[in-house]
């Protein structure tokens, strides 16, 4: 018999580091949309833990998946795209 799921909930999720990576991009993507400014990989690595390199692969990951936009500076700020505010029902 096949599970039933709602589809709403994790619930048929079966990988823990799925669900992990999932609430990850959450947090993140939340602090970027409640910060005024830009965030640093300083700023991602007290939200998430892990270490910086750790940090820099993921936000890299968000830009190539474009829910976040890289600036040319150095150090590096990230901050939320439309895309990101369209999830999330911000208005752009």
């Amino acid at each position: 018999m096949k599970d039933q799921h709602d589809n709403k909930t994790v619930d048929w999720c079966r990988s823990q580091h799925a669900v992990a990576q999932g609430e990850k991009m959450i947090v993140v993507l939340s602090h970027m949309l409640s910060k005024s400014g830009k965030s640093s990989v300083a700023d991602v690595l007290a939200l998430v833990g892990g270490t910086k390199r750790s940090v820099q692969r993921y936000l890299d990951q968000l830009t190539q998946a474009g829910y976040v936009q890289r600036d040319d500076a150095s150090p590096a700020g990230f901050t939320a795209t439309n895309k990101t505010k369209q999830l999330f029902g911000v208005k752009a």
